[in-house]
């Protein structure tokens, strides 16, 4: 039984922890990256600093980023509370919002 990746839907944290840690053995994998320097550009631009770093570990665990945030964890249960589709709630909040200058407690 993997313990170590649970969702929303799979088991609490803390039956997920408790059951790691009565698992005689639990490897880990580290893979150290090089070490990014910024550029000016980027020293001026936190944003596009970690929008670079993001990029870079993306590439590096061969998994695509994602602009979810946690506005949209909450819309998911939302959904799923009325008994909607989870996809209804899959809207990228923090990049929808952003432009109108809206927030999640105004929806």
């Amino acid at each position: 039984m993997n313990t170590l990746i649970w969702t929303e839907n799979g088991l609490g944290a803390l039956i997920g922890l408790f059951l790691t840690i009565c698992q005689f053995n639990n490897s880990v994998e580290l893979e150290y990256l090089p070490l990014y320097t910024p550029s000016e550009q980027e020293k001026e631009s936190p944003t596009i600093y970690a929008e670079n770093v993001r990029d870079m570990m993306s590439i590096a665990i061969g998994i695509p980023k994602s602009n979810h945030t946690f506005e949209d964890v909450a819309l998911i249960r939302e959904c799923k509370r009325l008994e909607l589709p989870h996809e209804t709630g899959l809207v990228e909040f923090g990049q929808t919002a952003r432009p109108y200058s809206i927030t999640y407690r105004q929806v």
